[in-house]
């Protein structure tokens, strides 16, 4: 391979969305392409379908990612909810910016999500995340099924990101500090994400990857627990056209694996001509479709936004039998007054209904700027 890239030292590919087009060069992606293809080393066994661990981690806890189908690694910008996609897209005007994430889930189950950026002195911007997920009063029941007491969970996680652009790419690292809680038993575990972006120098368009839950336990909640991270690689491209106010998002997911498709043998079959029971098959188109997530931004003013997405990998594991509904969809919106940005998302992952999930951000600088400027006139009055 080494050989052959030095004879072919030019690789260039050409993507042409109508009049919008580039070249990559071997030497301007050699990070990007070195990542990718260390990735597809992992032999890793199937971690769909609640088979790991610390899973509050892959719930999309930003309003934004939700509505643009619950995965993002490409999308950048000012937003510093996004380091929580893809430590790559921390930069420093995102400095100063604070957001709170509320996510009311299923069963009276409740996430919250901070994430702040600051740039410290000789050493850039970082960026600080804390997650926090609680799952409400269970009941404690004993061997006869007797009601005994209650009994309460929660999983959190503490994340430190860092990020550094040269040319036209970023990489960049989320440290994360996790732990779980159900009653008296405690899992603690350090988890690495790791991300690549490659920015166009000329058009709105971005090619996101990351590595997501890289890491280890140190304590596990028995001496028999067999706890796993919720371990992912994902890639995802961004373009917003230069004379429409829309953005488009494409990411895949799950590429560690290629089939992940999970049929339920109970109901995933049909009676054939002789009353026989046949199972579902998989198809190839199924399984590809599955790692795919789409998104759609329309940017009316840089006040308001509304958005959409679809994730194909939801709908079609929550989906009833016989009523399709609106589950993989979501929708929302963004509203900016002042200091403050509102972000709203209405997921559907279920016929039984969906979940909103509200995101405030709002700019430091902004708000001290305007106190200082009140002190200023008090005094001078």
């Amino acid at each position: 391979m080494s050989s052959l890239l030095k004879k072919n030292n030019v690789f260039w590919n050409i993507v042409n969305i109508k009049s919008f087009k580039f070249r990559l060069t071997i030497p301007d992606m050699r990070y990007l392409c070195l990542l990718i293809l260390s990735t597809c080393t992992f032999s890793l066994s199937g971690q769909v379908g609640g088979k790991t661990s610390y899973d509050f981690l892959l719930l999309p806890e930003v309003a934004r990612i939700a509505a643009i189908g619950g995965e993002n690694v490409s999308t950048a910008g000012t937003d510093v909810n996004m380091i929580s996609a893809n430590p790559s897209t921390l930069n420093d005007s995102m400095s100063r910016r604070l957001s709170l994430n509320y996510l009311p889930h299923y069963a009276d189950t409740k996430k919250f999500s901070v994430y702040y950026a600051d740039e410290i002195k000789n050493t850039g911007t970082w960026g600080f995340g804390l997650q926090y997920m609680n799952y409400g009063k269970l009941e404690r029941r004993d061997a006869n099924g007797n009601l005994v007491g209650d009994v309460y969970a929660n999983d959190y996680a503490f994340s430190v990101s860092k990020a550094h652009k040269v040319g036209m790419f970023g990489i960049g690292g989320t440290l994360k500090f996790a732990g779980s809680t159900i009653d008296s038993y405690t899992s603690t575990a350090i988890m690495l994400d790791m991300g690549a972006m490659y920015f166009h120098p000329k058009a709105d368009f971005n090619l996101g990857l990351v590595i997501k839950n890289l890491g280890f336990l140190i304590s596990d909640y028995t001496e028999n627990s067999n706890t796993t991270a919720p371990f992912d690689i994902q890639l995802g491209m961004s373009y917003k056209f230069a004379h429409a106010p829309l953005r488009l998002s494409m990411t895949m997911h799950h590429l560690y694996q290629f089939d992940i498709v999970y049929l339920d043998e109970e109901q995933n079959t049909r009676i054939d001509e002789n009353g026989d029971e046949v199972p579902e098959e998989k198809t190839t188109g199924d399984k590809i479709m599955r790692h795919f997530s789409f998104g759609t931004e329309f940017i009316l003013s840089k006040n308001f936004q509304l958005r959409a997405g679809y994730n194909h990998l939801r709908r079609k594991e929550m989906v009833a039998e016989n009523i399709k509904g609106l589950a993989g969809w979501a929708f929302g919106g963004m509203l900016r007054v002042n200091a403050f940005e509102i972000n709203f998302t209405r997921s559907y992952y279920h016929v039984a209904g969906g979940v909103t999930m509200l995101t405030l951000v709002t700019d430091l600088d902004k708000i001290l700027y305007k106190r200082r400027l009140g002190k200023a006139r008090l005094s001078d009055d």
